[in-house]
């Protein structure tokens, strides 16, 4: 299933060739991750949600995937409130190539998110929720927002 099976709303021609071209982004960019985010965020989270965690996976060969975690719980002294999923976008995640290390790959997410929570269109559901980090799946959290 291609990434543009996702996306409810209307985009332009231009805007349509990039994500339905695209199972792999050559590189972690605002414009689709957004796009992405758009449509996991148009759905309705459970009701349960507390927090929010972007789990980071390292697929090789310079490769990356970012899926979204609603989560019933949130303890800032204890990063396994992350396995408290609610909701996951385990079986669409982000995917994208970046010839980069672990570090800069986090990074990349972490700016991105921050720039989601000053300008995204659903900003103000997500800062709702207790936190919302993001790391990879079997390290620290870094948290990008906290209430």
């Amino acid at each position: 299933m291609k990434l543009f099976d996702f996306f409810h709303k209307k985009v332009s021609n231009a805007e349509l060739n990039v994500v339905a071209n695209a199972d792999v982004y050559n590189t972690f960019d605002y414009t689709p991750f957004s796009w992405w985010l758009d449509s996991v965020l148009e759905k309705s989270l459970p009701n349960e949600t507390v927090a929010i965690n972007f789990n980071l996976y390292e697929d090789g060969k310079s490769h990356w995937s970012l899926e979204f975690v609603a989560t019933s719980s949130f303890d800032k002294e204890n990063d396994d409130w992350a396995c408290d999923e609610l909701f996951t976008t385990r079986d669409n995640p982000f995917k994208w190539q970046e010839d980069c290390d672990f570090n800069r790959a986090l990074h990349f997410v972490e700016e991105i998110i921050r720039r989601y929570l000053a300008e995204g269109k659903y900003k103000d559901e997500l800062i709702r929720y207790s936190a919302i980090g993001v790391g990879f799946v079997d390290g620290d959290i870094l948290l990008v927002y906290e209430k």
